[in-house]
């Protein structure tokens, strides 16, 4: 898989803010996510790609929770305690995307 982005964590017990930015066809490592509400923002230059936050009880089958196609965001979404991973799709060589996953 061609692209970047490796997400970060800001807190030592998973939660708190992760930010990563992303290229075409790009998707970060899994990292895990605390149970509790969250917000996710993504946006940048979309050029006809998708953005999914995928999830995984294993980190080998994933399901697509959240998708979006350009700048936007979604506010007080009751997660669980779970694997996740950002996939990005698509685009051309001027796709760019920034997103951050805030949880509490």
């Amino acid at each position: 898989m061609s692209g970047t982005g490796t997400p970060f964590v800001n807190s030592n017990d998973g939660r708190g803010n992760i930010n990563v930015s992303l290229t075409n066809n790009a998707i970060t490592r899994p990292f895990q996510i605390a149970p509790g509400y969250c917000a996710m923002f993504a946006y940048g230059t979309w050029a006809s790609a998708t953005l999914k936050l995928q999830i995984s009880p294993d980190k080998v089958k994933w399901f697509d929770f959240w998708s979006v196609t350009a700048d936007g965001y979604q506010i007080d979404k009751r997660m669980g305690s779970f694997y996740a991973r950002w996939y990005l799709s698509g685009g051309d060589g001027t796709t760019a995307v920034t997103v951050a996953f805030i949880s509490s």
